[in-house]
């Protein structure tokens, strides 16, 4: 919802369909789904396998994952009840455990963390040096003709030719000064511009039709002037059709050409085109205290993109500040427990820090096709360490327990929650546009990037720093030599308690 208050209208109509989206998303959560995990669980207490549930698991001792996280083993068949802490008994949850216990022990922690502070660092390094950038020919397949035809153009001129259109409006076309103003806008824009081109201008070939046939031409009013000058057969082959009339034979507004010497694989040369025409115009006095210029150019292929790139790094930092606060505000209102926006804060921060550092790695620049997905992909930072951190709040015992049960209890569930992401865009991998190929890469990153940190750093983080139990472990789970422990649904009051 807060995409929506950009400037660019791409970014506002893909969060205007977001916002209702994810709303039937969630009522599509609590109540289809809910239903298919009632018969899920039917499976589970059924000992039937996940992928092929036609099938019965073998449960004679079978090394299994209780409902608390604890890793057990069954040297006689399981009842009923057991079977439902089984879980899917992937390949994944059984060997998951002998993975934990090494990244939880000390020197693996300390060397992880500070890998991460590393890469955050790294990352801010990178993030500095993001710029943007867009080449219009990215809407086209990589075997394109156009492509072909843009890369001769290159290669041979070194720049391309393209006609920017010279717009005088609700001005009174009759004045002589109004005129000179126009072919004084003209002569501005020629000499702002890198490589100058003759423009095809009806004000110049008035001017010297009108000095041409002497004093007769010059005693008549203008209506008749302009109508003289556009009966010579090749003056009107060239600008009859750049005058708009209203009904009292007035001219409503004037069109000029302008050729434009444009780098199509140049952003920077674009951006200064664009920003040397812009002042120009700004600065002529017709315009001053106009709203709407009265005199401008436009250029219909490249001025568009560029006026979207000279938006979007300030889109960028708006949305990045916007939605990081609005994530820490939710957690802090949602989650029941005060410390957690101290943690989403920097957390999210430093995910989302190595998502663009990545991006720069990876050869994107920022434009709006990058922007909107970095709008998407704070829902799915959030998705990875949210899970991690409202489970940990939910468990009692010490911090390495806590951090270590949430892991066995919902670390195969953000797992597969990632890879099924990866399922759904690796084919845009393959596609031949730079459009689809930046989508998949923005979100292959934030799979992997988001995958790591909600299941390796959060985790060895927590279990240092994160909010203390005041209840320790019970005594029979001390004494079973289990460092899991069980969750404080039973007996705690709560995760309001913390030191």
């Amino acid at each position: 919802a807060l995409g929506a208050m950009t400037r660019i209208p791409g970014i506002q109509w893909l969060c205007l369909y977001g916002c209702p989206a994810i709303m039937f998303d969630f009522l599509f959560q609590i109540t289809f789904f809910i239903a298919c995990l009632a018969l899920d669980e039917k499976r589970l207490l059924n000992g039937r396998l996940d992928c092929c549930f036609c099938r019965k698991a073998k449960l004679d001792k079978v090394r299994y994952t209780d409902e608390v996280g604890s890793v057990c083993t069954s040297d006689e068949p399981m009842d009923r009840q057991s079977r439902r802490y089984c879980g899917s008994l992937s390949i994944f949850r059984w060997n998951f455990d002998s993975v934990l216990e090494y990244i939880f022990r000390p020197i693996p922690r300390a060397t992880l963390l500070l890998l991460a502070l590393v890469y955050t660092c790294f990352s801010i390094y990178n993030v500095t040096n993001l710029t943007t950038g867009f080449d219009f020919r990215g809407f086209l397949p990589h075997d394109s003709f156009f492509h072909g035809f843009y890369d001769s153009i290159n290669n041979y001129f070194g720049k391309a030719l393209l006609a920017g259109y010279v717009y005088f409006r609700d001005v009174d076309h009759s004045d002589a000064m109004v005129r000179q103003e126009m072919a004084h806008y003209i002569d501005e824009i020629v000499e702002s511009i890198d490589a100058p081109f003759n423009s095809t201008c009806w004000v110049t070939y008035f001017e010297d039709f009108v000095e041409a046939t002497g004093d007769y031409m010059k005693d008549l009013p203008f209506e008749e002037q302009i109508n003289l000058f556009l009966s010579v057969p090749e003056a009107n082959e060239h600008f009859g059709g750049r005058f708009a009339w209203s009904d009292d034979g007035t001219i409503l507004f004037s069109e000029c050409i302008l050729g434009l010497a444009v780098q199509l694989n140049d952003t920077d040369q674009q951006l200064s085109l664009f920003h040397n025409i812009q002042e120009v115009t700004r600065l002529q006095p017709i315009n001053d205290g106009s709203t709407d210029s009265h005199f401008f150019l436009h250029e219909p292929d490249v001025f568009p993109l560029a006026e979207v790139l000279d938006l979007v790094m300030h889109e960028l930092y708006m949305t990045t500040v916007t939605t990081i606060a609005a994530v820490t505000l939710l957690a802090f209102l949602m989650i029941p427990h005060w410390s957690a926006a101290f943690l989403i804060l920097p957390i999210v921060t430093a995910v989302y820090i190595q998502v663009l550092g990545t991006m720069q790695l990876a050869g994107l620049t920022v434009n709006a096709i990058t922007v909107i997905c970095s709008v998407l992909t704070v829902g799915l930072i959030v998705d990875y360490v949210m899970h991690i951190l409202i489970h940990y709040f939910e468990l009692d015992g010490t911090r390495q327990e806590r951090a270590m049960a949430t892991l066995r209890s919902i670390g195969a569930s953000v797992f597969l929650g990632g890879f099924s992401t990866f399922v759904g865009i690796v084919f845009m991998a393959f596609c031949s546009t730079y459009v689809f190929y930046a989508f998949f890469t923005v979100f292959f990153i934030v799979v992997i990037v988001g995958l790591v940190n909600g299941m390796i750093f959060l985790p060895l983080l927590l279990s240092l720093v994160g909010p203390q139990k005041v209840r320790p472990a019970s005594k029979a789970v001390r004494d079973s030599g289990i460092e899991s422990i069980t969750d404080g649904s039973s007996e705690s009051d709560g995760v309001n308690s913390s030191s």
